[in-house]
C-alpha cells in the first residue's frame, strides 16, 4: 500500500513539476548564500588587509622615528667625542707649553750632526728674560753643543726683552756676509721640527755691541 502511494508521487506529474520548482529554489537560496558569503568572506579579507597594511605603515614610521632618533643621537656623541678630543687637544697643548723646553734625544743627535756639517762662524746664544728659566736652560743647552762642535762662541749668554712677546727661536745676522750663515742655522732649527725664522739686526743695535759685529745671534724665545 505504501509503494502504492509513492509510485503515484513518483509518477504524478504535478508533484514532480512541483518538487523540481522547490529544488530549484532551494538550489537558488544556496546559489545566494554562497555568493553571499563569498562577498561577506572578501570583505573580511579586505579589511583584515587593510588593517595588515595600517599595521605595517604604522611600524615603518616607528622604525624610521626610531632611526632618526638614533641618528641624532650618534650624532650628538660624535659631536661631544669631537668636543672632548679638541678639549683634551688644548689641554695637551697647555701642558706642553709649561713644560720645559728640551731636545729629544734624536733631535740632539741630528742637532749635533747638521751643525757638524754647517759653516763653523762666530756664534752668540741670548734668551727672552720674561720667559727666562724655561727659556735660559734652553739656550744654555744649545750653547753647550756649538761650543763642543767647535764653533767660536760669545763669551756669554745674552739676556733679551720684547714687548711683542715672541715665540720660537729666531736668528740674527748683522752683516750682508752673514746672511746664508743665518739662514744655514734656521733651516737647521726646522729640520727638527722647530719654530724658526731669521732677520738682520738694525744699524743700531750693531753700533750697541761693536765686538759682535762678525757674530750671527740665536735668541731663544718662549716656547710655542
Amino acid at each position: 500500500m505504501r509503494n502504492m502511494k509513492i509510485m503515484e508521487w513518483w509518477n504524478s506529474a504535478d508533484i514532480v513539476s512541483f518538487m523540481g520548482t522547490i529544488a530549484q529554489i532551494l538550489t537558488a537560496i544556496m546559489g545566494l548564500v554562497v555568493l553571499t558569503l563569498g562577498i561577506r568572506s572578501s570583505q573580511l579579507q579586505n579589511r583584515q588587509q587593510q588593517i595588515n597594511k595600517l599595521n605595517i605603515a604604522q611600524a615603518n614610521t616607528a622604525a624610521a622615528e626610531a632611526n632618526e632618533g638614533l641618528s641624532k643621537a650618534n650624532e650628538r656623541a660624535l659631536e661631544l667625542e669631537n668636543k672632548t678630543a679638541q678639549a683634551q687637544l688644548e689641554l695637551q697643548k697647555i701642558k706642553d707649553k709649561q713644560a720645559p723646553w728640551v731636545l729629544t734625544s734624536d733631535q740632539e743627535t741630528m742637532f749635533e750632526q747638521l751643525i757638524d756639517k754647517a759653516e763653523k762662524g762666530k756664534i752668540e746664544i741670548a734668551y727672552y728674560l720674561p720667559d727666562g728659566e724655561r727659556a735660559g736652560a734652553f739656550a744654555k743647552r744649545l750653547e753647550t753643543i756649538f761650543k763642543d762642535a767647535g764653533y767660536d762662541m760669545a763669551p756669554e749668554i745674552s739676556m733679551v726683552t720684547n714687548t711683542s712677546n715672541p715665540t720660537g727661536i729666531h736668528v740674527f745676522y748683522r752683516k750682508d756676509e752673514d746672511r746664508n750663515r743665518a739662514i744655514e742655522y734656521m733651516n737647521i732649527f726646522k729640520k727638527m721640527g722647530l719654530l724658526c725664522k731669521y732677520g738682520k739686526f738694525d744699524q743700531n743695535h750693531v753700533d750697541l755691541w761693536p765686538g759682535m759685529d762678525n757674530a750671527v745671534t740665536i735668541t731663544v724665545y718662549t716656547k710655542p
